[in-house]
């Protein structure tokens, strides 16, 4: 199960974020995740809330997870698609299949919200 070896390198990230900008509590974190990256959202989710209530920095967080569709581009004739469920590469409008995906691979944390400290300041 490597979701929860990456919730933990994306909460390191975001403490790591925080602390340089002075937030003591993370209130959510929004995670972009392509269709194609590999990653099983139900088990990134359950990662997620089995380590957020260990510290209290991310007592309560929200993760809100975005899921992006893989979309391909055709280099025959420019049509852009959406990768189907059979994963067919074939362009729906020529038929060829020289097509370069555009995005669908996406596995990254788009913001952060938090409550920050006056004191840090």
């Amino acid at each position: 199960m490597h979701e929860l070896s990456l919730v933990t390198g994306m909460l390191d990230m975001v403490r790591n974020s925080a602390e340089e900008n002075c937030i003591n509590k993370v209130n959510r974190i929004n995670l972009v995740v392509g269709k194609l990256s590999m990653v099983m959202i139900d088990s990134l989710q359950f990662c997620f809330e089995a380590l957020r209530d260990q510290e209290p920095l991310f007592q309560g967080t929200e993760l809100i997870i975005e899921e992006r569709d893989a979309i391909l581009l055709c280099q025959e004739c420019g049509t852009k698609f959406i990768l189907k469920s059979n994963y067919s590469f074939l362009c729906p409008d020529c038929g060829h299949a020289n097509a370069e995906m555009i995005s669908g691979r996406e596995l990254y944390v788009d913001s952060y919200e938090g409550d920050d400290t006056e004191w840090c300041r």
